[in-house]
């Protein structure tokens, strides 16, 4: 491939290395909230507490992901995309080496994850963007599918490789492979990425600190729904000052770019915010199923949810094939449609306590995953302006962490309100159709008219 440069774009010097590097990437930080997941456990009997308490671990990376993501994808426009992954590299080995460090203290370890969560968004927030610009605009799909895989790739070893690693060497052994994950990715983007200046204005620090605030209020708020007046009361906070936010966005373009809040995008990064909202702790509810109420050991568990990113990284690149031949929105739209019946159909499943049928439900699950996933990055793309990309897929980035946050703090109230494991597994599966549902019908009203 020809060598460009200009101002704005931090072009490959080698933009396969390039891809490798994104690849590695982009796999760990979904694989460092599957592993940990199934981690779950392990950690509250490590450090003496309840698992609902446990589920922290995982908010606490996830808030600060979500909260943080969109500001560094601006940060990436302005300061320069190759600056920022490679410093969001840095500081993810950085984080997984404190991790390491012997201590059963909580709070502690909170604080670090939430550190490695504002790592993994200055990586997540530009990888797509540097991919976008490094190859052209025939392959993006291809390239974003294989990005997208990478992503259900590291879901795929998250359940499994998390569940051997907590069964034989124990749960910090999971944040030695994210240490060597990272250092590797790091080598090789210091390989294939040039370092250049962004072309617009730096982002505002009023507009980032409500920013922050509102997405890290919702979160948290809705994990507090067992104390109402606290969790209501910081939700209502939350969305309140997001809303207002958006409204002054889109006279001012401060932080975000008033192309990200046309109707169509709009529709789109909704969609993937409730896709996650009613998908991710899948992974934590169905650990408490297998591991709680069947027996199973971490790294039985583990093996039994590969299905399910299995199939989803299989099937990602031909997914991302088909968004570039016809209407990206249709595709996710009939992918979320298949994710709200393969959560349904957990329901009758866990009744009778068959695993033969759970099986069949988790690759529907995959099915459903890999044809929404990348072609609803594939729309966004398609939509956003060329000088918004880290922006927009920052923005779509920022959606789909906090769908997982708040995804993780449904079970976190749930089972603060409900004592029954079976009882709480079953609210938050019902909680999780009515999403889908309403993401399914996002998806599709944000289709080519």
């Amino acid at each position: 491939m020809r060598e460009e440069s200009h101002r704005g774009i931090a072009l490959s010097k080698r933009p396969w290395i390039l891809l490798l590097s994104t690849t590695l990437a982009s796999s760990l930080v979904p694989f460092l909230s599957s592993s940990v997941s199934v981690a779950l456990p392990a950690i509250a009997e490590s450090v003496s507490i309840s698992i609902s308490k446990a589920n922290w671990v995982n908010n606490s990376f996830l808030i600060p992901l979500a909260a943080s993501v969109l500001i560094a994808g601006r940060i990436g426009d302005w300061w320069g995309r190759g600056r920022v992954y490679l410093l969001g590299l840095l500081m993810f080995v950085a984080s997984s080496a404190l991790i390491l460090v012997p201590s059963n203290d909580f709070h502690l370890l909170l604080l670090t994850r939430a550190f490695q969560g504002i790592s993994g968004a200055f990586v997540t927030s530009v990888a797509v963007s540097l991919l976008s610009e490094a190859f052209p605009p025939n392959m993006r799909g291809r390239v974003i599918g294989i990005n997208t895989m990478a992503v259900y790739v590291g879901l795929s070893l998250g359940p499994m490789l998390g569940g051997a690693l907590t069964s034989f060497l124990g749960w910090r052994s999971i944040f030695l492979f994210s240490l060597v994950i990272s250092a590797l990715s790091l080598s090789l983007a210091l390989r294939s990425v040039d370092i250049g200046r962004g072309s617009m204005n730096p982002p505002k620090a009023p507009e980032s600190a409500v920013f922050l605030a509102s997405t890290a209020l919702i979160a948290t708020g809705t994990s507090l729904m067992a104390i109402p007046v606290a969790g209501a009361g910081l939700v209502a906070l939350g969305t309140a000052a997001f809303i207002a936010l958006l409204l002054f966005e889109k006279r001012r373009g401060a932080l975000i770019h008033p192309a990200l809040l046309r109707p169509r995008l709009v529709m789109s990064y909704s969609a993937a915010m409730l896709n996650y909202s009613a998908t991710f702790a899948l992974t934590v509810l169905l650990s408490l199923y297998l591991e709680n109420m069947k027996g199973m050991t971490p790294f039985e568990a583990g093996m039994v949810l590969t299905i399910q990113p299995v199939i989803q990284a299989a099937l990602s690149p031909v997914a991302g094939f088909m968004a570039e031949k016809v209407d990206p929105s249709m595709i996710a739209t009939i992918g979320m449609g298949i994710i709200a019946y393969g959560i349904f159909s957990l329901i009758p499943v866990i009744s009778i306590n068959r695993i033969s049928l759970l099986y069949a439900s988790l690759a529907l699950l995959g099915i459903g995953f890999a044809l929404f996933a990348s072609p609803n990055t594939t729309a966004v793309v398609s939509l956003t302006p060329r000088e918004a990309y880290a922006s927009s897929l920052a923005f779509l980035a920022t959606m789909r962490y906090f769908g997982q946050a708040l995804s993780t703090s449904v079970i976190i109230s749930v089972e603060s309100l409900i004592s029954s494991i079976e009882s709480s597994i079953f609210v938050s599966l019902e909680i999780y159709v009515t999403l889908s549902i309403i993401g399914t019908i996002l998806s599709y009203l944000a289709r080519k008219r």
